[in-house]
């Protein structure tokens, strides 16, 4: 198993999440060197954008090749909610200042497959 997993109280891991995680953890990503579920106002990795508050991406997994991801999980009903895209662009912004180091994924049930694969490649 490659995961560190911290679950705090006040910060539950809803059944969506749980799935992913359990992905994570099967061992199909040997080039994850370890992984963290980022609890929110707890754990020291955020990322700060123009307005208040922070944003603490509910997943950070380091590689072995160096690369940090943050990983957000979303359900299908707030994919496009202001929030949602705020944070989405926030990290976007985040990961340019990484030139190719940091990377960002918002993960919903539609496109897990996908992230987890494009996770194997960094």
């Amino acid at each position: 198993m490659n995961a560190v997993c911290f679950l705090g109280m006040g910060n539950v891991v809803n059944g969506e999440e749980s799935g992913f995680m359990k992905r994570i953890d099967l061992g199909a990503l040997d080039n994850v060197e370890f992984w963290v579920r980022n609890r929110e106002k707890v754990d020291p990795f955020y990322i700060q954008g123009w307005k208040k508050g922070k944003f603490y991406p509910d997943f950070v997994a380091v590689t072995r090749k160096g690369n940090i991801v943050a990983l957000e999980w979303k359900g299908e009903d707030r994919l496009d909610n202001p929030d949602t895209l705020y944070k989405t662009e926030i990290a976007k912004e985040w990961a340019k200042l990484g030139k190719g180091i940091l990377h960002f994924y918002l993960v919903h049930n539609g496109n897990v497959d996908e992230v987890l694969s494009e996770l194997k490649n960094l």
